[in-house]
């Protein structure tokens, strides 16, 4: 049982408690970093794959990806690979929207796409 003299000191904390900022959900920092072939992350209606489909063709290499953030229906993540012999594609990691799509592929006129510099 907690006695008094252990549950008022931590009655000092309790406005800290209320005074920390409202966190949004729906905005999330950078998750873990997966470099499994087939690994996937998920956050929110996305989710990011691994498809390391060609992975036997090379002699050494990975691909490593993470979602660095989500904020509505705005995602950005990052990849970064380094593949060593063989020829042709060994890795394309790749987003899914999983949720709110109900719309026809000639409904889609423009899919904004940024890089990093």
């Amino acid at each position: 049982m907690l006695s008094a003299s252990k549950f008022f000191p931590l009655l000092f904390l309790l406005p800290y408690t209320f005074a920390a900022p409202a966190v949004n959900l729906e905005t999330r920092g950078a998750s873990a970093t997966f470099c499994g072939q087939w690994d996937t992350s998920t956050s929110g209606n996305y989710e990011l794959f691994l498809d390391q489909w060609g992975l036997s063709g090379a002699s050494s290499g990975s691909d490593c990806a993470s979602i660095t953030s989500l904020s509505g229906n705005t995602i950005a993540w990052t990849t970064v690979w380094e593949w060593v012999g063989g020829t042709g594609v060994k890795s394309f990691t790749n987003i899914q929207l999983n949720a709110g799509i109900n719309q026809q592929l000639s409904a889609i006129s423009t899919i904004p796409i940024f890089t990093a510099s």
